[in-house]
């Protein structure tokens, strides 16, 4: 028998969300709160009894969703998308994305990780959310998130952030499609675009976009190929392309814009330690320039990679 938070009599169990790691929810939907159960290794038992409660009590979730690995877990509470790693023997929160914004929130309908990259829709639109270093000591990672088609584009932002805080439009974000709608679920990825069902049959929503190209290579690991968009971006926008890869876990990949100013470069050096790419810059700049930079004086907004 599973041992439960609380026992059994203050939380009576309603619904079991199944998985690598065990959800259980207690309660109603309205009031009841929800447990994550992790089963211990060191532990000789079998069955429920080799489970023990992990994490903080939850709000009695919608529903949750696994990534094919059994390593990233989506909980759904409404209009709320908190997502965790598990990485046994810890479960660990990584960030929260709320669908909509916070005076018109969108219940969440569906959601699938697909290559690392997590998609979720609602009645009428379809966004994705890409997640930021899982190897972060302190485990909470910067999300990017991005609707990317709606049946009511002039009622929603194009771009959302982790802090719930819709950002402007700027050109080298994807631009959320126009497209009628209605319950989508997300299918897959094919041919650069993501399927979807629904009612009226099944639609394709494009990630042309050099930004969902990027994310979404960087996410299934292929650095290699996600560095040929690199150009697609003008250099203009290269210090938020930059800052997009460095939450993402890759400042080095942006040490290669064209675009990047000196500033930012000695940052990513000095921050991480990339005390190779520091010492180039060095021979190429000098070594006063470098101190300068550094003291807090600009460059005059020339790009450090720039001819």
């Amino acid at each position: 028998e599973l041992s439960l938070r609380g026992g059994p009599t203050r939380n009576h169990p309603t619904t079991l969300f199944g998985g690598p790691v065990l959800c259980v929810g207690c309660g109603g939907e309205d009031d009841g709160t929800a447990h994550f159960y992790s089963r211990n290794e060191s532990d000789d038992q079998d069955g429920a009894a080799a489970y023990t409660s992990s994490g903080p009590a939850l709000p009695y979730p919608d529903f949750v969703e696994w990534d094919a690995d059994g390593r990233l877990c989506a909980v759904m509470v409404e209009s709320r998308v908190t997502i965790y790693l598990s990485d046994p023997p810890n479960f660990l929160l990584l960030g929260s994305v709320r669908i909509g914004s916070a005076m018109e929130p969108v219940a969440v309908t569906s959601v699938k990780f697909v290559h690392g990259v997590l998609y979720c829709t609602t009645k009428t639109s379809v966004q994705c959310i890409f997640l930021g270093d899982l190897e972060r000591e302190d485990s909470l990672c910067h999300l990017d998130s991005f609707i990317l088609a709606s049946k009511d584009v002039a009622c929603l932002p194009t771009v959302l952030s982790g802090s719930d805080a819709p950002q402007g439009y700027s050109s080298w974000t994807p631009q959320t499609m126009s497209m009628a709608l209605n319950h989508p679920k997300i299918l897959g990825y094919q041919s650069g675009s993501l399927l979807v069902s629904t009612v009226t049959g099944v639609k394709a929503v494009s990630l042309d976009n050099p930004l969902l190209r990027i994310g979404s290579l960087i996410a299934a690991g292929e650095t290699d190929g996600a560095q040929q968009w690199f150009e697609a971006v003008p250099d203009i926008h290269h210090e938020a392309l930059a800052a997009f890869l460095d939450r993402r876990g890759f400042p080095e990949l942006a040490l290669q814009l064209a675009g990047l100013s000196m500033e930012t470069f000695v940052e990513y050096c000095m921050k991480y330690g990339f005390v190779d790419h520091l010492v180039e810059a060095i021979e190429n700049e000098g070594i006063e320039k470098i101190r300068r930079i550094n003291l807090g004086y600009p460059n005059g907004g020339l790009g450090y990679n720039q001819e």
